[in-house]
């Protein structure tokens, strides 16, 4: 199994593609390094981001080419050496941007964290038509490239239905362990959780009326990227006591910098995936027979207790763990604590 030995500096990267595999790297200001790696060509955006934008930490940038000619765009942090855990983000997000208490979470425990964006954020292309259910074989495609055999998932929030198809689809012998964190259950099917918080609400009223939210979408994000500081305070608004304690915390500016770059071409790719987790996930939660870790905040007002509950309850081998003092924004405070819930 072709392996890369390096730690990940931050702003830098070198990958070490299989025989036969394409990797695209983007080096922040350095020179190309040789003839296996290329620089990825930069992507088209929509609107400017301002200078005023909370400056987000420098991170590795890479890609692969899929079979289908895409690219997957991610980021590699830790020691290469150890255990993979690919990490799914959420709706508004792309790839972790890298702090020394998640560097540390992950040196600790030997940990490598692949974290790769979705189809339309990041460097990844888009996929028109995509389904929820497609994503496994990009995410199998990503490890083979990398020459990974075996691997956890860590996924937060809307990133956990596209954990669940990869548990529901991928054999067991390359599946070491799953992990949602403030995850959403179906909200429509047979056993559908209610849409009770304002985010869920609004992202039902996406659904219903795909056309008029990317117009109007596409304007917001417009007025957004001019002036961040009005979706810094905007963030807070539906929080419970729990989140605005972490958004004031420091939590604010990371929440703000991922959806500037999340809605780097506009609002499209955040509409597309937030309609998909809305909609139903091309599979049954009862068939999925891997063992799943599934952990909430009890003072979640974004993803409601019940959709997690709503989870275990379906789920043959969900297992919930309730955190008192949380709420939705949980995951850099608790990353050693997903982490570890993982098989050891």
């Amino acid at each position: 199994m072709a392996r890369d030995t390096r730690s990940v500096p931050q702003g830098s990267f070198t990958a070490r593609p299989r025989p036969g595999g394409r990797i695209f790297t983007h080096r922040p200001r350095h020179r190309r390094q040789g003839p296996a790696v290329r620089p990825a060509r930069p992507l088209p955006t929509r609107g400017t981001r301002p200078a005023a934008a909370p400056p987000r930490p420098t991170a590795a940038t890479t890609a692969i080419r899929l079979p289908d000619g895409r690219r997957l765009g991610y980021a590699d942090y830790g020691p290469v050496g150890g255990r993979v855990v690919v990490y799914l983000h959420g709706a508004v997000g792309t790839s972790l941007a890298p702090d020394p208490r998640m560097l540390g979470a992950l040196r600790a425990r030997g940990i490598r964290l692949i974290a790769p964006s979705r189809p339309g954020f990041g460097t990844s292309d888009p996929l028109p038509g995509r389904r929820v259910a497609d994503w496994p074989a990009d995410l199998l495609a990503l490890t083979e490239a990398l020459g990974i055999e075996r691997f956890g998932l860590l996924a937060v929030s809307a990133g956990g239905p596209y954990a669940l198809a990869c548990a529901h689809q991928l054999p067991e012998r390359r599946l070491d362990g799953t992990v949602v964190a403030g995850g959403i259950s179906p909200v429509v099917g047979p056993g559908a959780a209610a849409a009770t918080t304002p985010a869920l609400r609004l992202g039902r009223a996406i659904v219903r009326r795909p056309d008029a939210a990317r117009r109007w979408g596409d304007r917001l994000v417009g007025v957004l990227h001019r002036h961040p500081g009005l979706l810094g305070a905007a963030v807070g608004v539906p929080a419970s006591g729990a989140d605005r304690r972490r958004l004031d915390a420091g939590e604010r500016g990371e929440l703000v910098s991922a959806a500037l770059a999340a809605t780097r071409r506009g609002a499209g790719p955040f509409l597309a995936d937030l309609r998909l987790v809305l909609q139903p996930w091309g599979f049954a939660l009862e068939s999925v027979r891997a063992p799943v870790a599934l952990v909430h905040g009890a003072q979640d007002a974004t993803v409601p207790v019940a959709h997690a509950r709503e989870l275990e309850r379906r789920l043959p081998r969900g297992r919930l763990r309730l955190l008192a003092d949380e709420g939705h924004y949980l995951l850099r405070a608790r990353l050693p604590d997903l982490l570890d819930e993982l098989p050891a």
